[in-house]
């Protein structure tokens, strides 16, 4: 008797609440790792990291052998300042990039997530709410 009232046509509701509470939660936690791992392939924080300091581009001079030369020596250390500058100029906006995309992840499937949970509740506060 029970059995024949927790039941709805084609659906068994004993199976229902632990696939609803229990399965599809994991299954969006999954999703948000796939994501994460994407964007963590598009833009590498840890890569950005570890270039943070090298040159745009490798765009480097060598020092001249003769080192008497100071015009020479200084026009090589400007432009070696310059696009390792340039370089960490980009890797910050990148870096910005990066970690606005991960925190819109995190905030998006965290609020996916608290929806999902939330909505069987949200339907019967609405119907009790419609019919009192």
């Amino acid at each position: 008797m029970i059995h024949a009232i927790l039941s709805f046509p084609g659906i068994l509701l004993l199976s229902f609440l632990p696939w609803y509470y229990g399965e599809y939660p994991v299954r969006i936690f999954r999703q948000y790792i796939a994501y994460a791992k994407a964007f963590l392939e598009i833009i590498s924080i840890v890569f950005l990291i570890k270039t943070f300091l090298s040159p745009w581009k490798s765009i480097v001079d060598e020092y001249p052998k003769n080192l008497t030369n100071i015009g020479e020596i200084a026009q090589v250390f400007t432009l070696n300042c310059t696009t390792r500058i340039i370089g960490m100029i980009f890797r910050t906006v990148a870096l910005s990039v990066a970690i606005i995309l991960h925190a819109a992840l995190i905030v998006l499937f965290t609020v996916y997530l608290v929806l999902w949970l939330s909505y069987p509740g949200i339907l019967i506060v609405l119907a009790y709410l419609s019919f009192s």
